[in-house]
């Protein structure tokens, strides 16, 4: 590959990743329910179906299922035109077109990825406030409403936001809780979840366990932070031998040749 093709594939790359940041942006604030309606009946109900389900992983309580299937059409229709507008083959519009239409699953994976890990680590302070409200004496729906208030509006909130909406409308804590389940992939979180449907079946207390989660979910950062430090001397090693020690020894061979043409 020339230096002309390379330059060409970064600049789509570019413009690719722009098109999705910029459509992602605008179908966040499209609020058109018209529009809307007009093209849900064109998703069938799986797909209607996962994409709720991203969404709610993802955090993205504004958006709609045909947002998803908006963003991913306008971007693939973009990456086409970008394709075509650069020059290349009229084959490669079609790989194109998938490449932006995968780019957005793909962008919508890692902020799932990056959700469910905020609320691995919003996790522990939270479970610490609740617990010494219910070592106070209050039931939990008036524990969670009490550290909710301490709460700014961040994924974690939001789920027991949901939650308390739940049980006031009348729901059982325990469904409301099963229901929290379907609603997240982080595994600390499903394991509160899944304690607490114990607790509650078997009228155990709920503060020991809580605060006994939340030391063991820091225990596991913790062990979590001490593994990615023994990772980083073997993701060091190879930048050090491609680039720092070859950069090193043309300096240094480069001032001792300097220095023998002088003598010579």
């Amino acid at each position: 590959m020339d230096s002309m093709s390379l330059g060409i594939a970064i600049l789509a790359g570019v413009a690719v990743f722009m098109l999705i940041w910029a459509a992602a942006g605008l179908a966040g604030t499209v609020q058109s329910t018209p529009w809307r309606q007009a093209c849900e009946p064109m998703m069938r109900w799986t797909v209607r179906e996962r994409y709720a389900r991203q969404i709610c992983l993802a955090n993205l309580p504004a958006w709609h299922v045909t947002d998803i299937w908006a963003l991913r059409l306008v971007v693939a229709l973009g990456a086409g035109c970008v394709v075509m507008f650069i020059g290349l083959a009229w084959f490669w519009i079609p790989v194109g077109c998938l490449i932006g239409w995968l780019a957005v699953g793909l962008w919508l994976s890692q902020r799932i990825k990056q959700q469910q890990h905020l609320l691995t680590i919003q996790l522990p302070p939270f479970l610490d406030l609740l617990s010494m409200s219910l070592s106070a004496g209050m039931n939990l729906q008036t524990g969670v409403q009490l550290v909710l208030g301490f709460q700014g509006k961040t994924a974690l909130a939001n789920l027991w936001r949901t939650w308390l909406l739940q049980v006031r409308s009348g729901t059982a804590r325990v469904q409301a809780f099963k229901q929290m389940l379907d609603r997240v992939q982080s595994s600390a979180l499903r394991r509160i979840c899944v304690a607490l449907i114990q607790a509650e079946q078997s009228g155990s207390g709920m503060a020991a366990s809580l605060q006994a989660h939340s030391q063991q979910l820091r225990q596991e950062r913790l062990m979590e932070a001490e593994k990615q430090a023994l990772k980083a001397p073997v993701k060091m090693l190879l930048p050090l031998v491609v680039c720092f020690f070859p950069s090193t020894f043309l300096v240094l061979g480069f001032s001792i040749y300097i220095n023998l043409g002088d003598l010579f």
